[in-house]
């Protein structure tokens, strides 16, 4: 069995060593499963991990997972805030200090439910996020703070960065403390990653990484708005191997 990762580096699969894995097909394939998960970041902040389960008595064999509204709502968010509140940054069901929070247009991120859900925990002024052309007019489109692009992966620290950085120093720390290349079950591969993520990232790396957005901005403005993917100079610091 290996490790195995989507483009973003934020799925990780466990199936026989020389597998083809090709997505979505690999759970019935390879009767083998996945361990989703999803972080939250920001400047001088680092979240936990949040890991999306189906099943979780059978940490065997979980299905590949799709995030909805319903469960956008009632586990990932919750759980977020409910960091966010114990470090301060969210008081009275605002976020404060400048602080706002970013997510792009997956559908059960731009459901109305799901805006709604952000106004009554953080307030949409405090959100910056694709809102989905549904929504009616004087709704939560105009109460959201500004647009998220449509596309954006080369903006987001995480798609460009972190989840690659992340996955790198899971497979480093999976062979120095086991000597393997690939995980026994989902419970090996959840404890790899909860350590990987939880001591061997850092806010310092966070930080350098965001501090790179400035370059990073300027070279996609001079693409005009194109992908600047592969670009290192943007953001060396982050795409460094320690």
């Amino acid at each position: 069995m290996v490790l195995r990762s989507n483009k973003t580096g934020n799925r990780f699969v466990w199936a026989p060593p020389n597998a083809v894995i090709e997505p979505p097909s690999y759970g019935q394939k390879y009767n083998g499963g996945s361990i989703m998960v999803a972080a939250i970041v920001c400047y001088d902040y680092k979240g936990p991990l949040f890991f999306f389960v189906n099943d979780p008595g059978n940490n065997r064999a979980l299905k590949p997972f799709n995030l909805d509204k319903d469960v956008y709502i009632n586990q990932l968010l919750p759980f977020w805030f409910e960091d966010l509140r114990k470090k301060g940054m969210i008081q009275g069901n605002k976020l404060v200090n400048g602080y706002l929070f970013q997510q792009d247009g997956a559908p059960g991120h731009t459901a109305k439910p799901s805006m709604e859900f952000l106004d009554a925990n953080v307030g949409l002024e405090n959100v910056i996020s694709r809102t989905a052309k549904k929504l009616p007019e004087g709704d939560c489109r105009e109460k959201t703070r500004a647009q998220w692009p449509a596309n954006s992966p080369d903006i987001s620290p995480l798609d460009y960065s972190i989840w690659n950085m992340f996955k790198r120093r899971a497979f480093d720390y999976l062979e120095k403390r086991d000597g393997m290349q690939y995980f026994r079950d989902g419970r090996h591969c959840r404890d790899i990653l909860e350590y990987t993520w939880d001591n061997l990232i850092s806010v310092q790396d966070i930080n350098r990484i965001i501090d790179g957005m400035p370059k990073r901005v300027t070279k996609m403005r001079e693409a005009n708005g194109g992908l600047v993917e592969g670009y290192r100079k943007a953001n060396k610091g982050g795409l460094k191997k320690k």
